[in-house]
């Protein structure tokens, strides 16, 4: 549960709302860490995780999914958002002028009907956690160079973090 109190200055539409993240992931390396100043640093290859639930004041959502870097270095892989309320987070994103307030009734729409949609992974990427009653499981997949919401590509995967 952090507050604002020691953080950077939070814009309006936060508010005073605590936030709070709890989960764990997992990190795959091509090596350990080392603390020798000579010794190489180690290449990230995957992450993975079954669930990080990020909680702002009464609104929550929950992360899960594995990626890793395609055979082009673009991410590969799937990533879920579960939550019982999009349009209300659509909402905050809209408040924080992240995306315009026009479209939070269609990317509502939008964020349902790929709920909907039957899952297409790329091979090798686990199925998902069923959503709980009541709440949207958003698919993310990233397959193929391409990135996809449900059955939209919305274009290029973004390149996997080196």
């Amino acid at each position: 549960d952090l507050t604002g109190l020691g953080l950077l200055p939070r814009p309006p539409a936060l508010g005073d709302r605590a936030i709070s993240v709890e989960g764990a992931a997992w990190v795959f390396l091509t090596a350990p860490f080392r603390q020798a100043a000579d010794a190489p640093q180690p290449r990230l290859v995957g992450i993975s995780s079954e669930g990080v639930t990020l909680t702002l004041g009464d609104q929550s959502l929950r992360l899960a999914g594995t990626v890793r870097p395609g055979a082009d270095g673009r991410t590969e892989g799937a990533a879920f958002v579960y939550t019982t309320d999009a349009r209300a987070w659509l909402q905050l994103a809209a408040d924080l002028d992240a995306i315009p307030a026009v479209t939070v009734a269609l990317a509502d729409t939008v964020l349902q009907q790929a709920a909907e949609t039957p899952l297409d992974l790329p091979a090798g990427v686990p199925a998902p956690a069923e959503p709980a009653e009541g709440e949207l499981r958003v698919p993310l997949i990233f397959r193929d160079g391409k990135t996809f919401l449900g059955p939209l590509s919305l274009g290029e995967a973004p390149p996997f973090p080196a």
